[in-house]
């Protein structure tokens, strides 16, 4: 529902089904890919970045690494965020199935 709400650009809406589909599955990367992209698109670039963060912990993966550039890159920290667009480019030796992972 989060995805669909943030498809819709309906942002506030997609930060609360993140919020509820985090507290019902910590475990899951891609609620905490929905609830970055609604903090960044709502300018909560510190709880993006938080999010981002636990998703790439749960899954180091291009996903995880491309949301990270964005919110690193609106709280001015270009040299993080142009890094980790880097590690992107490089792939990690990822498939781009695991990209689509979101």
């Amino acid at each position: 529902m989060g995805a669909l709400a943030a498809a819709r650009h309906r942002f506030r809406n997609a930060l609360t089904w993140a919020r509820k589909a985090v507290a019902t599955g910590p475990a899951t990367p891609a609620s905490y890919g929905v609830l970055a992209g609604a903090h960044t698109r709502l300018g909560q670039y510190q709880e993006a970045e938080e999010a981002v963060q636990k998703a790439a912990d749960l899954r180091p993966d291009s996903s995880s690494l491309a949301r990270a550039s964005v919110p690193l890159q609106r709280l001015g920290r270009i040299g993080p965020a142009a890094t980790s667009a880097l590690v992107l480019l490089v792939g990690l030796g990822l498939t781009a199935r695991a990209a689509t992972g979101w």
